[in-house]
């Protein structure tokens, strides 16, 4: 997959480069980000919906440029790795 027009290479570039995390109201437990993949026709190439960020205590005053998403409380399928290899080992998997 390309990098530089892939969503997720692009969201994730721009969050870590441009600092995204720190302007984040309400943290809960800062620098431990979240990558959500969901609502996807098929596979990285159709359409689908991407998000990165951290847990927060509440979505009061959040800057515009964020979106929200709710997560519900169930099992859900964990990957972890080395911030600093950031975004090529999540676009590798």
């Amino acid at each position: 997959m390309n990098t530089d027009t892939a969503k997720i290479g692009i969201t994730m570039q721009r969050f870590f480069a441009d600092k995204l995390q720190d302007k984040i109201l309400n943290r809960n437990t800062p620098k431990k980000v979240f990558s959500v993949y969901t609502n996807y026709e098929s596979d990285a190439t159709g359409e689908y919906t991407y998000f990165l960020g951290e847990e927060v205590t509440s979505f009061e005053n959040i800057d515009q440029e964020f979106s929200t998403l709710t997560i519900p409380v169930q099992t859900y399928a964990k990957f972890t790795s080395d911030p600093d290899q950031m975004p090529k080992v999540v676009i590798d998997m």
